[in-house]
């Protein structure tokens, strides 16, 4: 992972004028790629590159955001998220709640949208900073990093395994050689650790 210095988003959305608001806004914060289908964001979702947060209309003319957003989070797990809808729907709500986004009511308040992307893109450039640290400190692999921010994302080993397209049992040769490089405990000590550096602490 290469440290993030300035945000970049994504912005799922379908019409014309919402988009072009919600890039007005959070352009001040970093790159803003629109697309407007669902085919198009999972090509561009579809591999680990950085992205400091997205926004994503639950209604697309190909499918449907939280599908994206589902998709998604194999290869974004800490990646922050935005729904935008214009209904009001509790199953949504959950769904959204259950993959760690956000969901919003059109029409956003400006604030609100300013707020998201001033803080996504500050925790995705320190989250990349510590991550790169570490890798430099300790001598840990490109996959070996992922690993462990996956792990600090809450995925279980089957769903990091899952994510990253390779077995159990590489995940778990993965993890014994990233305690070995830090010293730490176990991967649940490791993760507690990063983030307490992520987070200023000691």
């Amino acid at each position: 992972m290469g440290v993030m210095r300035v945000g970049r988003f994504l912005v799922v959305e379908d019409d014309p004028d919402v988009a072009r608001a919600l890039q007005r806004i959070v352009r001040r914060h970093g790159q803003v790629v629109v697309v407007g289908t669902a085919s198009e964001a999972d090509a561009l979702l579809a591999d680990a590159s950085s992205w400091s947060g997205m926004f994503l209309d639950v209604r697309l003319p190909d499918g449907s955001g939280l599908d994206v957003l589902r998709r998604a989070r194999k290869a974004h797990p800490l990646t922050r998220a935005m729904v935008l809808t214009g209904v009001l729907e509790a199953d949504a709500i959950n769904v959204v709640h259950d993959l760690r986004g956000e969901y919003v009511v059109k029409p956003v308040a400006t604030d609100r949208i300013e707020r998201f992307s001033r803080q996504a893109a500050s925790f995705s450039w320190r989250l990349e900073n510590v991550a790169g640290t570490w890798a430099h400190r300790y001598g840990l692999s490109d996959a070996e990093e992922n690993v462990l921010v996956r792990a600090a994302a809450g995925e279980s080993r089957v769903a990091i395994a899952d994510a990253r397209g390779s077995s159990a049992l590489t995940v778990k040769t993965q993890i014994a050689k990233i305690l070995r490089l830090t010293r730490d405990e176990s991967l649940q000590a490791a993760v507690a650790r990063l983030l307490r550096e992520l987070s200023g602490g000691s």
